[in-house]
């Protein structure tokens, strides 16, 4: 019997982690074997290609967002001049620890800082525990999970996004950064962790007062500050961004993408492909 096709998409920690024991050698077997390997960004086809797998089987094709129906900006919404957002899985690759730690000297320049957490996670008890720990407790509001439809009214209403990534010590670590094209898609300002996939997002040099060296403390109260202090540049910098981002990574755009692969291969196969379900 033909095996059908077969296309294999990584959002990241599966590519990233697994490292210990057995596990490279499984997803190096399974990698080379898929007649087609898809990766959300740049960094991510590199290390598909260290397992062996031919480039010309590796594309990247980016997650998407819905900028026209969903995460679009709002100008009825007023910024709230001292609310920081994070939203996220509260994970070691997502730094959020980092964003504590510089809370207590940004608060020292804005008396009235507020940190909004968006997410769950196995990390929650620790950072609470973190929070109080730096006395910044009643300043970081958990709210745990939100939903899809709810996340654009944080989006529009935050001075500031803040997604300090890291590489976590498994080396697990972002494989696109998602919630950084939301936020642009509501017209909200970012600052980011400079791990290689957000690099797919922001630009070195355009967006270069938007980034910093993950884990680096300093730099990331350098760039909080920076966009604070200077909201209306902030502001024009995030409206710019998302001009930028929207051709590349509109939904539809994305799920036109993906329908090619899957006919490509369909054709290759002599499959014929149930194009509805596109």
């Amino acid at each position: 019997v033909r095996m059908p096709p077969v296309l294999l998409t990584s959002h990241g920690g599966d590519l990233y982690g697994l490292r210990g024991g057995l596990l490279p050698r499984i997803k190096g077997w399974v990698l080379k074997r898929a007649c087609r390997v898809t990766v959300v960004s740049r960094g991510m086809r590199k290390v598909a290609q260290g397992f062996g797998v031919p480039a010309e089987r590796v594309r990247v094709m980016p997650m998407g967002v819905d900028f026209h129906g969903r995460f679009i900006p709002d100008a009825q919404c007023v910024r709230n001049p001292d609310e920081l957002l994070f939203v996220g899985r509260l994970v070691e690759k997502k730094g959020l620890h980092h964003l504590l730690r510089v809370l207590p000297k940004l608060a020292k320049d804005h008396p009235g800082l507020r940190l909004t957490v968006a997410g769950y996670g196995p990390e929650l008890e620790p950072l609470r525990e973190l929070a109080g720990h730096l006395g910044v407790s009643t300043r970081v509001e958990f709210i745990g999970a939100v939903a899809q439809d709810a996340l654009p009214a944080l989006y529009r209403r935050a001075a500031l996004f803040v997604a300090p990534f890291i590489e976590a010590a498994s080396g697990d670590r972002e494989g696109l950064g998602l919630v950084l094209l939301e936020a642009a898609g509501c017209g909200c300002p970012v600052v980011a962790g400079r791990v290689d996939a957000v690099e797919d997002v922001l630009d070195r040099r355009a967006d270069a007062s938007c980034l910093f060296e993950p884990g680096n403390e300093a730099e990331l109260y350098d760039r909080i500050r920076f966009a604070l202090k200077f909201s209306e540049t902030a502001n024009a910098q995030a409206l710019a961004l998302r001009e930028r981002l929207q051709s590349r990574f509109d939904w539809q755009r994305v799920a036109a993408g993906y329908a090619d692969s899957l006919s490509e291969l369909s054709d290759a196969a002599g499959l014929e492909p149930d194009r509805h379900s596109h």
